[in-house]
């Protein structure tokens, strides 16, 4: 498998998405984020550049495409294109091009970001689905980590980030915890207190990290089901104060190492914190956390042309050509009908 095959595997497997916005409300929120067919005949021809067409006839951005389309307009840094794709994806594994335009419009610099606002409401739902790398439907630790890291402008000191870290963790966090019994061929091998709320690949990151093993191909069972990186341990393990996890197979052969991070010092129960939207969406419309409104933002914007105005001509990006060209235009200008909030 090729690397950008696995990196859409792994894309795909996120399934635990909270970004559920609805027609009236994409109506708002366009409206307000002043999206309209101008800035939507900009994107279309972006779209039909690398769009494919689906199964059931409709034109499709896969992350191959996706990838393509942002290393061609520079939108934002290579490291985070994945993200953003699957944070736009929403509930599905490819783009429309309505949810392109939904992701575009709330990622874009000049998209206000007013907390009472449709576009303040909506943009918080898509920076909370873009720090849930692990899909799980709530932050981590180690989420919360990266989005305090991206929301403030001056890098601080670890040491002042750990503390600022502990402190939001204590004042967002819930704790579902129970105790992860590790056994082998041989018999129990450690024990160690988990969230409930964790996936797979943090769980195989804790296993390999006390038995110093790598973690690169790791197998692991629960209950007689395998347990793979993108499960969630709660639809394994409901309820109860423990679990045990039975490790299947170690791949000695693999020289991965566990790379160490900020909750691997930390002794309390804030390492195993998990923090749902509600919460995150309290303390921003309370304007408690400061520097929300850099997150999730392109470096360009999509939806108009570099000098900042719209126009009612097509994008100056090449199209494909020909009988494919033809037919694609034709497909792409249904879609943007079917798709079309409220004639904007």
């Amino acid at each position: 498998m090729c690397p950008t095959d696995t990196a859409i595997a792994k894309a795909q497997g996120h399934g635990k998405c909270i970004l559920n916005i609805k027609s009236r409300e994409a109506d708002q929120f366009l409206k307000e984020a002043e999206i309209a067919d101008e800035q939507k005949q900009i994107l279309g021809p972006r779209f039909e550049r690398y769009c494919e067409t689906d199964a059931d006839g409709e034109l499709v951005l896969t992350l191959r495409g996706f990838l393509k389309l942002m290393r061609r307009l520079k939108a934002c840094r290579k490291e985070d294109e994945e993200n953003f794709f699957r944070t736009m994806c929403r509930d599905s594994n490819v783009l429309t091009f309505n949810d392109l335009v939904l992701g575009c419009a709330a990622a874009a610099p000049s998209t206000q970001h007013s907390v009472n606002s449709h576009t303040g409401r909506v943009r918080a739902r898509y920076i909370f689905d873009f720090y849930d790398r692990s899909g799980s439907g709530t932050w981590d630790f180690e989420e919360l980590s990266q989005m305090l890291s991206d929301a403030t402008k001056i890098r601080k000191e670890p040491e002042e980030h750990l503390k600022t870290l502990v402190h939001w963790a204590g004042e967002l966090g819930e704790v579902d915890v129970l105790t992860l019994r590790v056994h082998g061929s041989s018999g129990r091998l450690c024990e160690f207190r988990v969230s409930r709320r964790w996936c797979g690949s943090r769980i195989m990151r804790e296993i390999a990290r006390h038995l110093q093993v790598p973690q690169t191909g790791l197998k692991l069972q629960i209950q007689g089901k395998r347990f793979r990186e993108n499960d969630i341990l709660q639809d394994f393990v409901p309820r109860g104060d423990d679990a045990k996890v039975d490790v299947l197979y170690i791949d000695w052969d693999s020289s991965s190492t566990v790379e160490p991070i900020f909750s691997d010092s930390l002794l309390g129960l804030e390492r195993l914190v998990h923090i749902n939207f509600n919460r995150f969406m309290k303390v921003v419309e309370g304007m408690e956390l400061s520097g929300t409104s850099r997150l999730f933002r392109f470096d360009r914007d999509l939806l108009r042309n570099r000098s900042g105005m719209t126009s009612r001509t097509t994008s100056a990006m090449p199209t494909p050509t020909g009988a494919l060209c033809a037919e694609k235009s034709t497909m792409m200008r249904s879609s943007m009908a079917k798709y079309a909030y409220g004639g904007a």
